[in-house]
């Protein structure tokens, strides 16, 4: 899987967009428009200098990216006049996909007007194995998932409950935990934090089930 990103710079205000892809061709071999997944770019704005952390000032800058079916779902697929606006790009090429540089468009939907943005992918020949060969490790545990996800679980009172590490309590849907899963591992990304709640008897054990059962050994480091 390999990414790219397109700027959108709109003259005016638009209360909606969206980009559609179209198979991309290298003579007779064509890489299916549905090897492409668009990102609507959402950004967070930073008001202040923390402790060094933000050294080129304030103002916004790019954070999470939504599925565009999601950000159109929800009214968030917009554009503001004069302002950079990404659209990140997942490429996931075939492993028997022939080499060749595929050329094509994507057409741009912007209220009524329609803009075709030439497009071109290079294909090497050679294939990535989903074997892993590096140990990998990212800093996302259950506790964060619940965190992010949810609105937690609530006291009679109403006050929200949280542990004695200040999370929220509660329990993920295993639909959810297989998301997060599929999408790391699909990325060669180890999860087994995800897949481990320390808040069971006190010490590390599987929860809500063995993450092997789920996905192959060579897509999972454990």
């Amino acid at each position: 899987t390999e990414a790219g990103q397109i700027q959108i710079v709109s003259k005016e205000d638009a209360p909606r967009y969206t980009i559609i892809s179209t198979d991309l061709r290298s003579g007779n071999n064509i890489l299916r428009k549905e090897n492409f997944e668009f990102y609507h770019q959402l950004y967070t704005t930073l008001a202040g200098t923390y402790g060094g952390i933000n050294p080129t000032g304030v103002g916004e800058y790019p954070d999470a990216i939504l599925p565009m079916s999601v950000a159109i779902a929800n009214n968030v697929a917009t554009l503001k006049a004069g302002v950079n606006q990404g659209v990140w790009i997942s490429i996931n090429v075939p492993s028997n996909q022939p080499a060749g540089v595929y050329t094509g468009e994507f057409r741009i939907q912007i209220g009524v007007s329609t803009y075709d943005v030439p497009v071109s992918v290079t294909v090497f020949d050679y294939a990535v194995s989903d074997e892993t060969h590096m140990k990998t490790s990212m800093s996302l545990s259950y506790a964060d998932i619940l965190n992010l996800e949810t609105k937690g679980e609530f006291d009679n009172n109403g006050n929200l409950i949280l542990d004695s590490n200040g999370n929220k309590t509660g329990k993920l849907s295993q639909e959810l935990i297989d998301a997060y899963t599929e999408y790391l591992t699909s990325h060669k990304i180890s999860t087994s934090p995800i897949m481990y709640n320390q808040d069971l008897g006190g010490a590390w054990q599987g929860y809500p089930y063995d993450a092997a059962s789920l996905f192959s050994t060579d897509r999972l480091l454990v």
